[in-house]
This record gives C-alpha cells, structure tokens and sequence, in this order.
C-alpha cells in the first residue's frame, strides 16, 4: 500500500510517501520544512504523519535543504 502526505516546501503540492510493506512501514518525506502559516495556505498534514508514527515506523528518510542555516524561508 502506499500513502502520500502533505509537505510544505517552495514547490506547490508537495508530499512525502508512505510504503506499507509486509517487513514494516517506510516513510520518504522529499525535502520539506514544517510552515504552521505557509504562503499557499495549505500547511503539512501532521495529523497523518503523527498516526503513521504512532503505528510504528521501520524506516524515515528525511530530507530537509539548508536545515542548517539559521532564520526561516517561505513556502
């Protein structure tokens, strides 16, 4: 089974995947940022990553660009 999830990031429409396999659950989120007030309106859906979480994860693959530089960028 897979899943998508909504991500913030400077390209619209952006998600992460969620593959449901028989060995566990794996989540991709591409490059992301969390924004509670992002420009397009639409902010990440935690309330689906928070349940994938909570149903047990064998692997995430996060990738988040200039994470560390300080201060924020708009979505």
């Amino acid at each position: 089974l897979v899943e998508f999830f909504r991500v913030n990031h400077s390209i619209p429409d952006a998600v992460g995947v969620v593959l449901h396999t028989p060995l566990g659950t794996v989540v991709h989120t591409g490059d992301y940022k969390f924004d509670h007030t992002p420009v397009d309106g639409k902010p990440a859906d935690l309330g689906t990553l928070g349940r994938i979480g909570n149903e047990g994860v064998l692997l995430m693959m996060g990738d988040s660009t200039r994470v560390e530089s300080p201060g924020y960028t708009p979505s």
